[in-house]
């Protein structure tokens, strides 16, 4: 009898361990020479000529990626790297105008049931790099802006559900199906002082 009790108190423990290990990630802004080299070099032959190129560092609870953000032909990019340079994805700031009105919808629908309130600060359209699609097919699909059935929607939200307000990434596919949702630290105030 012991022996159930202290497996039933030890299964309910681990259960509420697995709920809640929450993926947090946090983004902050470093300086060129931070950056890896196989990305700054990916980014000079294959991309080109850009305007206001920044480079961030993201840190989430596993893994370390970086990122270059510029301006190029009226849109705004990301180009998404591993911790040792590896180029991962694309993405562009659209707005909810150049999303299909089927996928804008199912997108909508999701944020109403799940959220009490919600206002979207930021809307990514993400190119991503697989086996079947090679850097330079991703790079010319993306700088085309092509509305693709593998590429995603990511959503920077704030909502508010159990009256608590928290900021939200989330991933949805081309069709506007959720495949991902995780909160977001807030912004790193560290520098400023009081």
């Amino acid at each position: 009898m012991k022996f159930r009790a202290v497996l039933f108190v030890s299964v309910l423990l681990m259960s509420t361990m697995a709920m809640a290990q929450i993926k947090l990630e946090r983004e902050h802004r470093i300086k060129k020479s931070q950056f890896p080299e196989n990305g700054r070099l990916f980014m000079e032959t294959k991309i080109g000529p850009v305007k206001k190129l920044r480079y961030y560092k993201e840190i989430d609870s596993s893994t370390i990626h970086y990122t270059s953000k510029f301006k190029k032909d009226r849109l705004r990019y990301g180009v998404h790297f591993s911790e040792d340079g590896q180029f991962q994805m694309v993405d562009i700031n659209v707005k909810e105008i150049d999303i299909p009105q089927d996928s804008w919808e199912n997108i909508t629908t999701f944020l109403e049931q799940h959220f009490a309130k919600v206002r979207i600060k930021k809307i990514l359209q993400q190119y991503k790099v697989t086996k079947d699609q090679p850097e330079a097919a991703t790079l010319k699909k993306a700088f085309q802006n092509l509305i693709l059935p593998d590429m995603a929607y990511m959503l920077w939200a704030k909502g508010k559900t159990d009256g608590k307000c928290q900021e939200y990434k989330i991933l949805f596919d081309a069709e506007g199906n959720l495949e991902h949702l995780k909160k977001a630290l807030p912004p790193n105030y560290d520098h400023i002082l009081y």
